[in-house]
């Protein structure tokens, strides 16, 4: 068999150096030490880069060579200071005098500029917050540093994307006649969102997607089920982060690529609980009833004990007509919508299947789990796949109900996705 071909990529190590620190012998060994077990590089290549990025940053710190660091290494039995990251993506190491952990001590916030209150003990505190955190920041220097390194010493993030990339692709391609249009679409996708060391491993061909993502670029769909949909359960984490729960339900009544996005609105419920999504504990059924011009999207779930709770949304189709020589013509482009000649009943999608089936891992291109990052991360994806007009329109939210009086209305006016709720 022919040999695997090696690929190498560019990483850069964000080090936020104190200082007070890197003035003993034995953390400049620890910091050699971590980044040598870290990136799986040898000790010279760590301190040649070292060296070079310290200098260029005006850090007066010299790093010795592999016989030296061995030797005190085994002298002194120094240890990595880091045996695991956090985040591989986006790397952040801070060195303070005397300990060298994954952080970024500084990390700056988009946030307003400080205003006033009349609150005097509200804005003697905020003063004071503001000059600990500027005086904190004066204390670091950031110092990149620049190594090759494998790509497989870290996931890549299309890597750790990629039972989220297959589900989306599953629904979104699933006619033969559209595969290499939609394909086409995926790869755009992950090219121009993944990290910019990493583009260069993204091969823009479905052997390629066959071979890192999913052998099945595209799954046909049943004849006898013309709505297709897919839920998807993320757990965000993040240091302001408790385990909450998001769900995004994709909809696909129509006979093209693309899908309409739709999002629960789950926060302050005390129904659902990470924990218990973790266990399993969970089971839902998902659904489509049609009544003419409106189908209403229903998920029933239910746990271990018995209790339930349900979250619909109903979308009505307006179909316009405008005059044309050849007559009269629909405004909404025919492939983005249902077929209104379908007969009106109930077209069951998913029975009794355990919530924990749907839940993915979603990582943005920085390494971010948290709703935000997660939410960065489907808009890539809903900028391309979705039939709405994302700066146009509202969201879309599939509300907890108790009666159908309860479930919201959203009209889909024409294809440029002119929603009006009610």
């Amino acid at each position: 068999m022919p040999r695997k071909k090696t690929h190498y990529l560019d990483k850069i190590v964000n080090l936020h150096i104190h200082r007070d620190s890197l003035k003993t012998s034995h953390q400049k060994h620890e910091l050699i030490e971590t980044l040598t077990q870290l990136l799986g590089l040898s000790v010279d290549k760590v301190t040649n880069q070292l060296t070079l990025a310290c200098a260029e940053a005006g850090i007066a710190a010299s790093f010795t060579n592999k016989s030296a660091h061995s030797l005190f290494v085994k002298k002194h039995s120094v240890k990595p200071a880091i045996n695991k990251l956090d985040n591989t993506i986006d790397i952040h190491i801070a060195i303070d005098k005397n300990n060298i952990v994954e952080d970024y001590p500084h990390r700056p916030l988009a946030i307003k500029p400080f205003k006033k209150s009349e609150d005097e003990t509200r804005n003697t505190q905020a003063e004071m917050h503001e000059k600990i955190n500027d005086n904190r920041a004066k204390a670091y220097t950031h110092v990149p540093v620049t190594f090759t390194i494998k790509s497989t010493q870290f996931p890549l993030w299309y890597e750790m994307n990629q039972a989220f990339i297959a589900k989306v692709n599953e629904l979104a391609n699933d006619d033969t006649k559209y595969e290499d249009e939609c394909l086409d679409i995926i790869l755009q996708i992950l090219q121009s969102y993944s990290p910019a060391n990493e583009k260069h491993l993204i091969e823009p061909t479905k052997r390629w997607f066959r071979k890192n993502i999913s052998k099945d670029s595209v799954l046909p769909k049943i004849k006898n089920k013309p709505f297709h949909a897919a839920l998807f359960t993320t757990i965000a984490t993040g240091q302001l982060e408790e385990d909450p729960i998001e769900m995004t339900l994709l909809f696909k009544p129509y006979d093209h690529i693309g899908y309409i996005p739709c999002k629960l609105h789950l926060r302050d419920n005390p129904f659902f609980e990470s924990d218990k999504l973790k266990r399993d504990e969970y089971k839902y059924t998902l659904g489509i009833q049609k009544e003419g011009k409106v189908c209403t999207l229903y998920i029933d779930f239910k746990d271990k004990d018995g209790d339930r709770c349900r979250y619909a949304l109903k979308l009505k189709q307006e179909i316009r007509q405008v005059n044309t020589p050849f007559g009269n013509m629909p405004v909404f482009k025919p492939e983005y919508v249902w077929n209104e000649k379908l007969p009106d009943k109930e077209y069951l999608i998913i029975k009794d299947a355990p919530l924990s089936s749907t839940q993915v891992n979603i990582v943005s291109k920085t390494g971010g789990t948290d709703t935000r990052n997660i939410e960065l991360t489907w808009y890539q994806f809903h900028e391309r796949l979705s039939v709405f007009d994302l700066k146009q329109r509202k969201d879309l939210i599939l509300a907890e109900v108790n009666s159908d009086s309860d479930i919201p209305i959203v009209e889909v006016t024409d294809g440029s996705a002119n929603l009006e709720c009610y």
